[in-house]
């Protein structure tokens, strides 16, 4: 995955001082692992200016039907940041590497390590401003 830094500079309306984009590297962990479930993403703390890399919490339950066992995950509101540093690359291959962590053996296959954005193709993100006619000015 290439990511371009410039896509984190959005303000999230309902939460002041961090970007509107997030990078979600995934949503669950599997059963067992060594810490409870929970959801990694990669924001910018727009204070700060570092890229942090979170834990949400989850809590996984079981509900019971006639005859049929759903798995439910409730958010439980809680936060911890587990890595954060003012390079996204940084924070990018700790994200990568935590995949890697608890889902390699789940999946089979090694997660690559993901690229800044360099704003010139090959190594230009998706959604990337620089060249875009309606960012101009941008850089």
């Amino acid at each position: 995955m290439i990511v371009c830094e410039l896509l984190f500079d959005r303000e999230d309306p309902e939460q002041k001082g961090y970007s509107l984009l997030e990078e979600d590297y995934y949503a669950w962990i599997p059963a067992g692992s060594a810490l409870p479930n929970h959801r990694l993403s990669v924001r910018k703390n727009l204070t700060t200016g570092e890229y942090e890399v979170y834990r949400r919490w989850m809590q996984r339950w079981v509900r019971v039907t006639v005859n049929t066992l759903h798995e439910v995950q409730d958010d439980r509101g809680e936060e911890e940041i587990a890595f954060k540093s003012q390079s996204l690359q940084e924070a990018l291959d700790f994200a990568c590497n935590e995949w890697n962590r608890f889902h390699l053996g789940h999946f089979q296959r090694r997660r690559e390590g993901d690229q800044v954005c360099t704003h010139q193709y090959p190594k230009k993100a998706i959604g990337c401003p620089i060249g875009s006619p309606a960012f101009a000015n941008v850089r």
